[in-house]
């Protein structure tokens, strides 16, 4: 599996967390991929990924917002011999409050199972 097999545009299709309404809420929820850079667009976050390519997985870490909050995470995604994309997203979030100390980050972990890719999928 090259780097060529993940490029492009892939419609988030299933999480075993929220129903497709609610990952669309502000866009049609995505993930992109072009040579070590792509993007996620799901719910309210809005994030850029930097991409590893692992023999048969592309593995990423990625910085945006949630709403106005920032987050960082990591990922990993596979495509299955039919052709449909899988794998892990886990983000986190630190909120802080003007003078009080940083509270321990809360960790969200959405697993993907169906990912589907191109025109049929609602690509831009």
């Amino acid at each position: 599996m090259s780097k060529s097999d993940f490029s492009g545009y892939w419609r988030i299709t299933h999480t075993s967390v929220w129903d497709q309404e609610a990952m669309d809420l502000v866009a049609p929820a995505h993930l992109s991929f072009s040579d070590r850079r792509g993007s996620l667009s799901m719910i309210a976050i809005e994030a850029s990924l930097e991409c590893r390519y692992e023999g048969k997985r592309v593995a990423f870490s990625l910085f945006g917002a949630d709403e106005y909050d920032p987050i960082a995470g990591r990922g990993w995604a596979t495509i299955n011999e039919a052709g449909k994309m899988g794998g892990m997203l886990c983000t986190s979030t630190t909120a802080m409050k003007p003078s009080s100390r940083p509270r321990r980050p809360s960790l969200r972990r959405h697993v993907s199972q169906s990912w589907s890719r191109g025109e049929d999928a609602g690509s831009p």
